[in-house]
């Protein structure tokens, strides 16, 4: 009776066990092999019942993981069919030594298992590949000392012998610092000990954005050796072999670049009286008049030309001591910076008009430029020389200055970009077929057949029609038009109350008539200025004089110590609403 217990109970535990664990675990998680190095990955297999099936491998540290799918089988044993699911899975080595692919979680319908642990040995070397020294990655940087802000380069090489195909490259994800590919990829075709090897090379332009050792991760390159399926040495082989016909064989492999460790300095300090102005490089700056000689009342452009190399983009305008008799506009900077090998390098232009109230002689002095060059490792001072410039006294009256500028030489409309509208439908009719289903009608008259072909043509263009008569005109001349009749009902509205409000609406009526007579956008001008805009777009020479003394009188009355009565108020607002009439088209 003993005997019969003790049986049974070991009948039980099994199944008891098996009831437990549901997902078992023998053969459940293999790898084609158990020694490998760092250059070759392993395929991880896991077999599933085919049904709702998945693995967690969150838990697998010591290895890459790249999926590459599933796949089904369907066996039939004793008359009995079962299918099965394999998830595939590409281990990439991270480091070598004893390595463990731990248990993986396991779950079918709910329910959960885990697969036995596999030990993997992964060496360094690859000579049983065949492939060490016919394919080899390095990264290097010139400059492992730089300073903070300074541009470094950073290249990726591969050098390789024999064929290679689905090259996979990883760039490092260069934290703490500033990156950017320079270019294309570089190919050349260098010969080594008489042999020759293809190189590929890829430069990265790097900008430390903090101090001390920074260590950057290795680049990794996967790819597939090409190599031959051997044969048994007949004459079909060579041929057989062929890529043509799958003789090629693929091995998997991947290599690794070693980690490159920079050490960045911080700049020294800065002790003088002028402020730095953050540029890291090697720089020179121009500063030129575009005349030396000007009237009270002309624009004449001043120019700053910074050229070097280094962080050009963040340069700022130069500090100018420029008189109070002189108004300033600056003007967007040129920027002709441009990625190179070494870096970047260009120019960058800062454009200021300079406009002169009162005649004299004056002299235009910049505030030095303190700039760090890192290949002295030593701060610098940029001071160009003076400028000089005479202003003559003009023959009229000088108080706004002269700053207009055309949209472009023609006054053209910048490119509308348009907007692609996709149209999307379905087939709501359903297929009929048989002789059956096909009935006669009757013909449609030629004048309705008409008709009805150009109603949707008609419709189209008349909605077109509405839409351009609805929709703002947002060309210079109607912008200019709204503001000059908006300015012309402002100075209506203030008529009798305040002459110099009265004046200042007259003006700018004035102003944007003439500005949408020409078909440009502008906010100020001067008479002369404006008769030969007006001449210059179709007006005839007496109306352009007469807008010309028209705004003469206006200004005088502006900036006069007398103010105007009633009765000049009305005329001469009468006298501007009819010259607005006659420009405005």
């Amino acid at each position: 009776m003993l005997i019969k217990r003790v049986a049974l109970f070991l009948l039980l535990v099994p199944l008891c066990i098996c009831t437990l664990v549901p997902v078992s675990h023998a053969q459940q998680a293999s790898v084609d092999t158990t020694r490998t190095t760092l250059e070759t990955p392993i395929r991880l297999s896991v077999t599933l019942p085919e049904s709702n099936g998945e693995v967690d491998i969150s838990a697998i540290q010591d290895f890459k993981v790249l999926s590459q799918g599933s796949s089904s089988s369907v066996r039939i044993i004793n008359g009995r069919v079962t299918s099965e699911r394999i998830k595939t899975y590409t281990l990439l080595p991270l480091r070598e030594g004893r390595l463990t692919i731990p248990a993986l979680r396991i779950t079918i319908d709910g329910e959960t298992g885990y697969t036995e642990p596999i030990v993997v040995q992964v060496t360094k070397s690859a000579a049983s590949a065949g492939d060490a020294g016919n394919i080899q990655v390095t990264a290097a940087i010139v400059e492992k000392t730089p300073y903070l802000g300074q541009q470094i380069i950073y290249t990726f090489r591969l050098l390789y012998g024999v064929q290679i195909t689905n090259t996979n490259y990883k760039a490092p994800s260069f934290d703490s610092f500033s990156a950017v590919q320079i270019g294309e990829q570089q190919a050349t075709q260098p010969v080594i000990d008489g042999r020759r090897f293809q190189e590929i090379s890829i430069s990265y332009l790097l900008v430390p954005l903090k101090t001390g050792a920074i260590t950057i991760e290795p680049a990794e390159l996967q790819c597939d050796l090409v190599s031959s399926r051997r044969g048994n040495g007949s004459q079909f082989d060579s041929f057989f072999n062929d890529s043509f016909f799958g003789g090629a064989q693929l091995t998997a492999r991947v290599f690794r670049t070693d980690p490159v460790t920079v050490n960045v300095q911080a700049l020294p300090p800065w002790t003088g009286n002028d402020p730095f102005s953050g540029l890291v490089g090697r720089f020179e700056i121009k500063t030129e008049l575009e005349s030396h000689q000007a009237t009270a009342g002309e624009s004449v452009t001043l120019s700053v030309t910074l050229q070097g190399d280094g962080n050009l983009q963040d340069a700022e305008m130069p500090e100018f001591k420029i008189p109070d008799t002189f108004k300033q506009y600056a003007d967007q900077p040129e920027n002709n910076v441009r990625l190179e090998a070494d870096g970047y390098t260009g120019t960058k232009i800062f454009r200021t008009a300079l406009v002169p109230i009162n005649e004299g002689d004056y002299t235009l002095t910049t505030a030095p430029m303190v700039y760090f060059d890192p290949t002295l490792k030593t701060y610098r001072s940029l001071t160009p020389p003076p400028l000089s410039i005479t202003v003559m006294a003009s023959a009229e009256p000088v108080e706004t200055p002269t700053v207009f500028s055309p949209l472009n030489a023609t006054g053209a409309l910048p490119d509308l970009q348009k907007k692609r509208v996709d149209f999307t439908g379905r087939d709501i009719l359903s297929i009929k077929t048989g002789l059956d289903t096909l009935s006669s009608r009757e013909t449609v008259p030629v004048p309705w057949f008409l008709c009805i072909l150009l109603t949707p043509g008609l419709l189209f263009l008349a909605f077109s029609f509405a839409l351009r008569a609805l929709e703002k005109d947002e060309r210079p001349t109607a912008e200019m038009t709204r503001k000059s009749k908006m300015a012309l009902k402002e100075a209506v509205q203030t008529a009798g109350a305040d002459s110099l409000d009265l004046l200042s609406h007259l003006y700018r009526a004035l102003l944007y008539a003439v500005f949408a007579r020409a078909g440009i956008l502008g906010e100020a001008l001067t008479s002369g200025e404006a008769e030969t805009l007006l001449k210059q777009n179709g007006v005839k020479s007496e109306t352009a004089a007469a807008a010309s003394v028209l705004f003469t009188r206006i200004e005088s009355a502006r900036f006069g110590k007398n103010p105007l009565s009633r009765q000049e108020q009305k005329s001469l607002t009468t006298e501007t609403r009819k010259m607005v009439k006659g420009l405005v088209p």
